[in-house]
This record gives structure tokens, C-alpha cells and sequence, in this order.
């Protein structure tokens, strides 16, 4: 004669799932919401930190001038760190060549990405705002 057994559980008592821990969202409460253009030409400066070994893929993206589909279609900058722990800084700085003469106030795309050992990936983005010299009345 066979015997079936059954066990109730609680799902609030169900074991942890095992394995690195999801990387948390990178904070990007440092950045500026808006800057001056020679700050900007000079680099943005993001700091980042982590207590489990995390990977950080930063990208600074602008719009081409004539752009009607989509916007933040150029990248400016971009810079990665590899598997870590701690705090880092990535500093973007963009080409002028690719930035051009900035006459008018202007907006970029910072967009950082973080992923942990297991290959789980956590996405942030921020819009900066970047304003032109003052001119002087002559």
C-alpha cells in the first residue's frame, strides 16, 4: 500500500533564492540637473559605490541637430568599470567636435548601468541640462 504525504507550507517561510544579490540602482542624486557648458565640456564627474562586486557602463547621449525620429541618438561619452567593490568615480567628457558650438540651452541623456556577477543588470537615466555662455553686450 503506497502512502502520499502532504506538506502545507507558508509561502512567507519558503526559502531564499540563493545566488548573488541583485545589483541596487545606481544613484545618480549627485549629478547636477543642469550645468554650465565649460563645467560640461570639462566632464561629468558621477560617483558610484557598491558593497557586492559590480560592473557600471556609463554613456552620455545628445541629439543630432536635424534628428526627427528619436532623440538621444549620439553618444558624447561613455567609459565603463569592470567587477568591483566600493566607491568609483567615471568622469564623462564629452568631444567638442561632437558637442559643437553650444548657443542655446541644450540637453543630454546620462544613462548608467550596473550588473552584478550573475549578469543581472540595473538601468538609471538622468537628463542634464546644459546652458550657454553668457554673452556680454558690447
Amino acid at each position: 500500500m503506497l502512502f502520499q504525504t502532504y506538506v502545507e507550507t507558508d509561502p512567507a517561510q519558503a526559502p531564499a533564492p540563493t545566488g548573488p544579490p541583485a545589483p541596487s540602482s545606481p544613484s545618480l542624486a549627485a549629478v547636477p540637473k543642469s550645468m554650465s557648458a565649460a563645467r560640461f565640456l570639462k566632464g561629468v564627474k558621477v560617483t558610484l559605490s557598491s558593497g557586492n562586486p559590480t560592473a557600471f557602463a556609463a554613456t552620455l547621449r545628445g541629439t543630432v541637430k536635424r534628428a526627427q525620429v528619436s532623440a538621444f541618438n549620439l553618444d558624447l561619452a561613455s567609459a565603463s568599470l569592470g567587477l568591483g567593490t566600493g566607491t568609483r568615480t567615471i568622469t564623462l567628457k564629452p568631444k567638442k567636435r561632437l558637442v559643437g558650438s553650444l548657443r542655446r540651452r541644450t540637453k543630454v541623456r546620462l544613462e548608467l548601468s550596473a550588473t552584478n556577477a550573475a549578469g543581472v543588470r540595473v538601468t538609471t537615466r538622468k537628463t542634464i541640462t546644459v546652458k550657454p555662455r553668457k554673452r556680454s553686450n558690447r
